[in-house]
């Protein structure tokens, strides 16, 4: 997806057996749907949706300095990704969970011709099928916030890593105050709607979450898990949810993204870090 889950090993807080069976069918059920368009965010037209997702792309792969080797794409959506890991001269691997996006991506870089050389999978993120020490690189992009248990899939990729390999991942900052609106208001309401719903005023809603992330506390997840942080990135400013701030948001990002190693960055509703496996 670039936006993904997994029900797998552990639990979200607050959440049972059902509900964690729950929120992965929902999110699975949304990403096939979406499959057919989800490219269609990494095209140049400019909306600040796009502008989210190419600026993100761009700044990944600033940080990604792997040349040669074996690379995973964890949670790859319909590819897009792909073809800037082949050009790396990478033997790519694409994972997904989703059916759908496996095969719109098998369906995008065919006629590229890459489709031969990718080795795409359907899997669980939380349970590589792979040998340890496999890869030189992994990445995961819009993938961890949607995991019931994302440290067992930061623990699998260390495993799969090879000794001096690096895993770059993205989370959405709750540091950013654009972030931290943009989910207080999303709260309130479910409060208001949970209630209606316990008034028998309106119908139950399903929804799967996703969640936010302190930068720090995610680089002491990756220390305790035996990584080395080796570099960090912040990229995007404004109201993703807001078509009425549109303009501004696209605008602030433009001006505002160049201070991604700077404090002014804390500001952003991304944040990507790059952390290494120790060598032996």
């Amino acid at each position: 997806m670039r936006d993904r889950i997994r029900s797998g090993v552990g639990r979200q807080e607050g959440l049972g057996k059902v509900e964690l069976l729950e929120q992965e069918r929902l999110v699975r059920s949304h990403y096939n749907k979406m499959s057919g368009q989800w490219g269609d965010l990494y095209t140049d037209e400019v909306t600040f949706a796009n502008y989210n997702f190419i600026v993100r792309k761009r700044h990944v792969l600033g940080l990604f300095d792997k040349v040669g080797g074996r690379f995973l794409d964890a949670g790859c959506g319909t590819g897009d990704f792909i073809p800037d890991l082949v050009a790396r001269k990478g033997q790519v691997t694409a994972l997904d969970f989703a059916e759908d996006m496996i095969a719109q991506a098998r369906a995008r870089m065919a006629p590229r011709g890459l489709d031969s050389q990718v080795d795409f999978v359907v899997g669980d993120v939380t349970n590589l099928d792979f040998d340890d020490n496999s890869f030189d690189a992994i990445i995961g992009v819009g993938l961890i916030e949607y995991l019931t248990d994302y440290r067992a899939a930061l623990q699998e990729f260390y495993r799969v890593l090879k000794p001096g390999g690096i895993v770059i991942a993205t989370v959405p900052s709750i540091v950013s105050p654009f972030m931290a609106y943009e989910t207080l208001v999303p709260k309130v309401k479910g409060v208001v709607k949970q209630m209606l719903t316990a008034a028998g005023l309106r119908e139950p809603e399903r929804r799967y979450y996703q969640r936010h992330f302190v930068p720090w506390a995610l680089d002491r997840d990756l220390r305790r898990l035996g990584y080395r942080k080796k570099d960090f990135s912040f990229c995007t400013y404004g109201f993703s949810a807001s078509k009425r701030l549109e303009s501004f948001s696209l605008g602030l990002t433009r001006r505002l993204d160049r201070f991604g190693h700077s404090p002014l960055g804390m500001l952003a509703t991304n944040y990507i870090v790059k952390a290494e496996k120790p060598g032996l």
